[in-house]
């Protein structure tokens, strides 16, 4: 628990050294601050050189049981690269849900109603997945229930140039 009593709260530097002080106040004290609410649930930050965040959203309605359906695709104009963060989804039933760089998986993920409908698969690693220009990166789903279903998915990260 923070000095503050507020478990998100973050520590703050000891600002009780001297100004012009010629010793770097970040070599002298090691400051580990933890952002989420649990210890499980830390929250990934990721950082970047700039550049356009991208957060497109689709959904695929009526999806036909057997049937891999793009539920939301996205092509990375030319000139720009998109570093891929995270991809969410969700449905009315049970599913695989790839993500797919033109056309190739990268990640899967299985649902069962014990997971619940949705989840997302995160590419945290380093500045996310770089997928060049003219890339085009789809999110599918795919349920073998006896009857349709609405699917829904987001594809997020930043686009630079």
């Amino acid at each position: 628990m923070c000095p503050s009593g507020d478990a998100n709260s973050a520590l703050l530097m000891d600002e009780g050294l001297p100004l012009g002080n010629t010793e770097d106040r970040f070599t002298r004290r090691a400051l580990h601050v933890k952002i989420g609410n649990q210890d499980a649930e830390a929250v990934p930050v990721y950082i970047t050189q700039g550049g356009t965040p991208r957060n497109i959203y689709s959904e695929a309605l009526a999806v036909p049981s057997g049937s891999e359906t793009a539920v939301v695709t996205y092509t990375v104009p030319v000139g720009k690269t998109l570093h891929l963060f995270r991809a969410q989804f969700s449905g009315e039933n049970i599913a695989t849900y790839r993500v797919k760089i033109d056309g190739t998986t990268v990640a899967l993920q299985r649902q069962w109603w014990t997971d619940g409908l949705s989840g997302e698969i995160r590419f945290d690693a380093g500045r996310g997945l770089p997928c060049p220009a003219g890339s085009v990166v789809t999110v599918t789903a795919l349920h073998q229930r006896p009857s349709a279903a609405n699917f829904s998915a987001r594809i997020q990260g930043v686009e630079e140039s």
